[in-house]
């Protein structure tokens, strides 16, 4: 019995042993579990985005961006709906997300526990640990962004209508010789679309006049190679082959660290006044050609004095043809021999 008894001790005290060793044997198992609990929460606390763990769509843990950004603590988190986070309107988004196990990023309106709301990415990347399906879920307000852009939004537009409504032909070509931007003005003046540009970037060479072709090359190469701004005036042929006259200038454009931009462009559409001009030009000529053919001796002067009329029957008078009179200032004596030189014709005549 003693001996009995003496083994049911020793049974006891190795049994106690054994469940030592079997401690001992779990403590570092134990512990490096819980280092990696720790190291993954300060791997989680220093990103800058709210982080979401998820299962199903129900909340597992989350990070202290999450906590600050959202206003739920860890314990109000977990277990709840991921969708508790999102505006109403687009919780059904969401939603259907996370039944197709969605990767790609998207914007959504987020909602804080006070209600307030604001924009939002969800970025999301599904992982498997232990056999289950976890959905990571990264959100990042992006309301600053949002502002950004609705102020470069305003600011485009502003431009882009004192652009639109310009009554020249506006245009800006990029490096690569693309339109970035057309004026819709360029309809009015040469009858294409702007589709029909920026399809065709080089439309805008092909319906220059055949005879004109090298002033507007010689004047590029002139841009890009010296950057001088020299307008100059050409003729196009318009989509329904009628002519219209251009005054042309462009300049290279460079941004502030010096990297071109393209070439920025302006054509104005100057027909009347070429027309003008003709008609001007036609009626100077028409009006010399009857003063220099009157019977009678026609000579002019200007504010100076000088000579600026002698038409021809001053010439056959005098003996001094235009080109030796024309120009010269009237002197006092060659004034008087010209004028009796007159009186003696008129009397004669």
């Amino acid at each position: 019995m003693k001996n009995e008894n003496k083994t049911k001790a020793q049974l006891i005290k190795e049994l106690q042993k054994l469940r030592q060793q079997l401690s001992d044997l779990k403590a570092p198992s134990i512990q490096t579990t819980n280092k990696r609990e720790e190291k993954f929460h300060i791997f989680l606390d220093a990103i800058f985005e709210a982080v979401f763990i998820s299962e199903n769509g129900i909340c597992l843990e989350q990070n202290s961006i999450a906590e600050d950004m959202f206003g739920y603590s860890n314990d109000e988190a977990i277990g709840k709906p991921g969708t508790e986070w999102i505006a109403p309107e687009h919780r059904k988004l969401v939603k259907q997300n996370i039944l197709n196990e969605h990767e790609k990023s998207y914007e959504i309106i987020a909602q804080r526990k006070d209600g307030s709301t604001f924009p939002c990415e969800i970025r999301v990347k599904m992982i498997e640990y232990k056999g289950r399906k976890l959905r990571v879920n990264a959100l990042r307000d992006i309301s600053e962004k949002k502002k950004a852009e609705d102020l470069l939004r305003v600011s485009e537009k502003k431009y882009r209508t004192i652009a639109d409504f310009t009554y020249d032909w506006e245009y800006w070509i990029n490096p690569e010789n693309n339109f970035i931007y057309i004026s819709p003005s360029v309809e009015r003046i040469t009858g294409y679309s702007l589709d029909n540009f920026y399809n065709d970037k080089f439309l805008m060479e092909k319906i220059i006049h055949p005879d004109d072709q090298s002033i507007y090359n010689n004047h590029q190469h002139e841009i890009m190679d010296d950057d001088i701004i020299n307008p100059i005036e050409f003729r196009i042929i318009t989509k329904k082959g009628a002519e219209r006259w251009i005054s042309h200038v462009c300049q290279n454009v460079y941004r502030e660290d010096g990297k071109l931009l393209g070439l920025r462009g302006s054509n104005r559409d100057i027909t009347e006044r070429k027309k003008a001009e003709q008609t001007l030009k036609e009626s100077e000529t028409r009006l010399k050609t009857i003063v220099e053919n009157m019977p009678v001796m026609l000579d002019s002067f200007d504010e100076k004095g000088n000579i600026v009329v002698w038409n021809k029957e001053c010439e056959h008078v005098t003996g001094y043809n235009a080109e030796e009179i024309v120009g010269i200032q009237k002197l006092h004596n060659c004034y008087i021999l010209i004028r009796i030189t007159e009186l003696i014709y008129l009397n004669k005549y």
